[in-house]
């Protein structure tokens, strides 16, 4: 499960709450926080030394993962944090290989056909990307 603590991250992480008692055996829920960076993050790094670049990443993972982290430590799953720095799909991809994940349930942002025609849309490129089946969670309304 893809977080990074949106609004969408927190809707998909409350529909892996809601399904829980569905699971006969406990599954292992891998979070996955991406840091990916921007153009102004690049720049700043470019300035800092790599242990302060090093700091500020792993402030963005807390960010990402303690929220998930706490609302499902009230469920008796096994959850187990990652993280990655790179493009959000592929490092979605990338962790779905290597843990031999069985599902992505992963949030949407709900930005609307037109800004991904012209961005692209991290849910497209994630549903291209991997071979198992996905769980796209809208946030919820406003």
């Amino acid at each position: 499960m893809p977080v990074d603590g949106s609004a969408g991250a927190t809707a998909a992480v409350n529909e892996v709450l809601r399904i829980a008692s569905w699971f006969r055996d406990a599954p292992e829920v891998h979070l996955l926080a991406v840091y990916e960076g921007t153009p102004l993050d690049v720049e700043i790094a470019a300035m800092m030394g790599a242990e302060a670049r090093g700091d500020h990443e792993q402030k963005r993972f807390e960010v990402a993962l303690l929220p998930a982290s706490k609302a499902l430590a009230s469920i008796p799953f096994k959850v187990i944090e990652h993280t990655a720095v790179g493009p959000p799909a592929e490092e979605i991809r990338a962790t779905v290989d290597e843990q031999r994940c069985d599902l992505v349930c992963l949030g949407t942002r709900g930005m609307g056909a037109a800004r991904n025609l012209i961005l692209g849309s991290t849910t497209v490129k994630v549903l291209r990307a991997v071979d198992v089946p996905i769980l796209a969670v809208p946030p919820p309304a406003p």
